[in-house]
């Protein structure tokens, strides 16, 4: 019981001095605030606030998302989320658009948006290095350095293949709604998912050499067994 309660202090007197330093930002109208290890759970709706932030580090907390009122820092430049509870990427961000610098490292996100990057146009940097990722959508290209080391990515190991057929419900057909990566046909059925293997030296002009698989998706069968690409069939075991 004792020990329940001297954490509970310690967890109250923490968000104190991360109120403090709020507050003390407000004051001074810094343009970078360091909230790292303060055993934060959740952010209070003062930093809607925060407009002229441009720093803003919240690593080594307990976040598990992130309030909307997050998106009134649109000067905001940096970002560091690494060493939280989130699983996946809070939706708040995409509206973020000065972004250069995500950091997103060793938290439990399993995947990233469709869209890639592309809702951050200014984006240069990220890192999401320690999470439980797979693949990456294609949209992640454009970056000049990511840091995924740490994550369960997709091996390239070849294996024969056998087509399946599947029904899908009207719900799950509209969920499926895509575009071929190799006809350009939009499509609203059975789909293939597949990846295809990007040298981050080669394709992203990266220092480092290394392998990430780059989630695609194909119309048909009869596409993914044409000759001209260079796709794997992405099997789930």
């Amino acid at each position: 019981m004792e020990t329940c309660e001297k954490f509970k202090l310690t967890i109250h007197a923490t968000c104190q001095m991360a109120n403090d330093l709020i507050i003390k930002a407000l004051k001074t109208k810094s343009n970078s605030l360091n909230l790292s290890s303060r055993k934060i759970t959740h952010l209070p709706e003062v930093f809607a606030r925060l407009t002229w932030i441009v720093i803003l580090k919240l690593n080594n907390n307990y976040l598990s998302s992130l309030p909307s009122e997050l998106m009134c820092l649109q000067k905001l430049t940096e970002l560091n989320l690494g060493n939280n509870v989130l699983e996946e990427i809070p939706s708040v961000l995409k509206h973020l658009h000065c972004l250069n610098k995500l950091y997103l490292y060793g938290n439990k996100i399993s995947h990233l948006p469709p869209e890639g990057a592309l809702g951050w146009k200014n984006l240069k940097i990220l890192d999401v290095a320690g999470n439980c990722l797979s693949v990456f959508p294609v949209g992640f290209l454009t970056l000049e350095e990511l840091f995924f080391e740490g994550n369960n990515l997709v091996p390239f190991t070849l294996m024969e293949s056998i087509q399946e057929k599947e029904v899908l419900s009207l719900k799950d057909m509209l969920s499926h709604w895509g575009q071929c990566a190799l006809c350009s046909q939009p499509f609203l059925t059975t789909w293939l998912e597949c990846v295809q293997f990007i040298n981050t030296r080669k394709h992203m002009g990266m220092k480092s050499s290394q392998s990430v698989p780059v989630r695609v998706l194909l119309c048909s069968y009869d596409c993914f067994n044409r000759d001209d690409h260079q796709y794997y069939g992405l099997v789930r075991l």
